[in-house]
């Protein structure tokens, strides 16, 4: 056991630091499939909230329906800024307060998600957020540098895919437009060949180590497997919460391991993608 998480632990230390992580997981839905995304609410708090509130409106804009309007290859894939509505292509109108303070720190690497904002104007950050396809290394200065506040933990071909797809310059803003059902020369772009995001909304579905169903993994859970392993008979676990409490080595298995990597998620030092249940694959 000593052994296995030495080696998982090795395998930790060579991924880049992220600090503290959140627990909130997002799941977009894109019609070329879904992608969950993290959410670093301990170290972006603002930024999170931000997006939030374009996840769990009440009345006001949502990020569904919404679309990717730029695409650049190798480099990133962009939304949050315009939606589907009536049958045309809005823009998305940002809510109180209109832009967000710039919270920088964590790196523009492949898979994190960061906010656009203008040029030259570091706190200009309102709805549009960009997912980087590659590492961007230059996104950490330029600009007061770009708040990463996310990060993809399953679902990252779907990106890829994204990016991959044949682009039109459809003019300002949709000069670098992804596409779908599209080739030259043919007429675009209709709403039936633009990436459209149908939903962006937190994910109900219960992660590796959310023993207690609330979809986060915190100190309860963590609390909840010490309970169980310090005393299988009194304590022992329900069918649903061992389903659940497995994180390493195999969907069936429960043990001290398992809480001892729980705990060290908790504490930022191992990303979620790490985790190997079927829940949260």
């Amino acid at each position: 056991m000593r052994i296995l998480l030495s080696l998982l632990l090795a395998v930790c230390a060579l991924l880049p630091s992220r600090g503290a992580r959140g627990n909130v997981v997002v799941t977009v839905q894109t019609v070329l499939g879904p992608f969950d995304i993290e959410l670093f609410d301990a170290v972006a708090p603002l930024t999170v909230a931000n997006f939030l509130a374009y996840t769990d409106p009440v009345g006001g804009a949502s990020y569904d329906q919404s679309i990717i309007h730029r695409s650049v290859p190798t480099f990133v894939i962009q939304g949050g800024g315009f939606r589907v509505s009536g049958g045309q292509v809005v823009a998305l109108t940002p809510t109180a307060p209109p832009t967000v303070p710039n919270e920088p720190g964590l790196p523009n690497v492949r898979g994190t998600l960061a906010m656009a904002k203008a040029s030259g104007q570091p706190n200009s950050a309102t709805t549009q957020w960009f997912v980087n396809v590659t590492d961007n290394p230059e996104l950490d200065t330029d600009n007061g540098g770009f708040t990463v506040f996310a990060e993809v933990i399953s679902g990252l071909s779907v990106v890829d895919a994204i990016n991959a797809r044949p682009r039109v310059n459809a003019g300002v803003p949709f000069h670098e437009l992804p596409t779908v059902n599209w080739t030259a020369p043919d007429p675009c772009c209709a709403i039936s060949q633009l990436v459209v995001l149908t939903s962006v909304a937190r994910r109900t579905t219960p992660l590796c180590g959310d023993l207690n169903a609330d979809s986060q993994i915190n100190a309860a859970d963590v609390a909840r497997l010490r309970s169980a392993l310090a005393n299988p008979s009194g304590s022992a676990l329900t069918p649903g919460e061992a389903s659940r409490c497995s994180v390493v080595g195999n969907a069936t298995d429960c043990n001290v391991l398992d809480s001892t990597i729980v705990r060290r998620r908790l504490a930022g030092r191992i990303p979620h993608r790490l985790q190997i249940c079927t829940a949260a694959l």
